[in-house]
């Protein structure tokens, strides 16, 4: 089980891996299947669906401004553009469906474990290759998306409190966006949803340079219309010193695993105030309170307007039902 997803030492140089399955890892070539000779079984059934999404874009931290934020790429090394490091911004999505069923089948449980597609892209927002992604690499950009959910079916029992029907999800990032506004920060706004993922979501936010307004604030770097918004109380999820490149990635299957499980471990068993728990991950600007509109910095774990920007922890997601076969 991970204790968390800590900060990755960069790999150093060596020869290329020969990539598995082209630029996608696809776990699920072998489904389970439902179903046998012994005839079909009533229940009512309870069921219990679950699927994690991961939309990310490689960001490149700590460069100098530029008028042409199109020219900046996440190795580039100059006095004018000079990353210091990069990290994956990430739009994450997870439901879990709980659900009655009255149809027949075959047996009388069923179990299949949540398995994932990764989908690696060549290029950053701004069109700059890099070296093809090797192996398991994230690349400049891409997604894992589940292509099989997990899911278990079991007898209903109306006496068992487990046995509720509800539908959950949360579309989460890992930074909250906020705009620069009159001296003063504003959290709810047009601006901060079309930056922190919508249908826009691989364009605005691909760079970042140090916003003169305070620490842990980054400046966007994209369009005028844009120019305001900044990335505020960053989550890492996979950083790398210096400017990034293939060869400065693992190639295992180790490297998509560790990040789809400590994403899931933090949606359901993250930390929070009032004996209460919170994923670390920060709702869309849309969804957040504007209680501390004008504030200086996020409320920490122990305000009360914490929860208006970060969505309970749900122990119904369970990230071991994750299968890396």
């Amino acid at each position: 089980m991970p204790d968390g997803f800590p900060p990755p030492t960069p790999a150093p140089a060596r020869e290329p891996i020969e990539a598995t399955g082209g630029f996608s890892f696809n776990s699920s070539s072998a489904l389970i299947v439902d179903a046998s000779a012994d005839g079909a079984l009533s229940g009512p059934w309870f069921i219990r669906e679950q699927r994690l999404d991961a939309y990310y874009t490689r960001v490149a931290f700590k460069g100098a401004d530029s008028s042409e934020p199109s020219s900046f790429s996440l190795s580039a090394q100059s006095q004018s553009h000079l990353v210091g490091s990069t990290d994956l911004k990430c739009m994450i999505y997870y439901s879990v469906n709980k659900r009655v069923d009255y149809s027949y089948y075959a047996t009388p449980s069923f179990w299949q474990p949540q398995k994932f597609t990764l989908y690696q892209y060549i290029m950053d927002a701004n069109g700059n290759k890099y070296n093809d992604p090797v192996g398991y690499q994230f690349g400049p950009e891409g997604k894992v998306l589940t292509s099989q959910v997990g899911m278990s079916r079991v007898l209903y029992d109306a006496t068992n409190p487990d046995h509720v029907v509800e539908f959950s999800s949360a579309y989460s990032n890992n930074f909250a966006a906020c705009d620069w506004d009159a001296n003063k920060w504003i959290w709810d706004n047009a601006g901060c949803e079309q930056a922190g993922g919508t249908s826009t979501w691989s364009k605005p936010m691909h760079s970042a340079w140090e916003h003169p307004q305070g620490p842990h604030s980054y400046k966007v770097g994209d369009s005028p219309g844009l120019d305001g918004v900044s990335f505020r109380e960053w989550v890492p999820i996979y950083p790398i010193v210096g400017g990034y490149q293939t060869d400065v990635e693992w190639s295992g299957v180790s490297t998509i695993q560790n990040v789809m499980d400590w994403i899931g471990q933090n949606i359901k068993e993250g930390p929070g105030p009032f004996g209460v728990s919170y994923s670390p991950f920060f709702k869309r600007a849309s969804a957040m309170g504007s209680s501390a509109n004008g504030k200086s910095t996020l409320p920490s774990a122990n305000s009360p307007d914490y929860p208006d920007y970060h969505h309970l922890a749900n122990w119904d997601y369970d990230w071991t039902w994750h299968d890396w076969t």
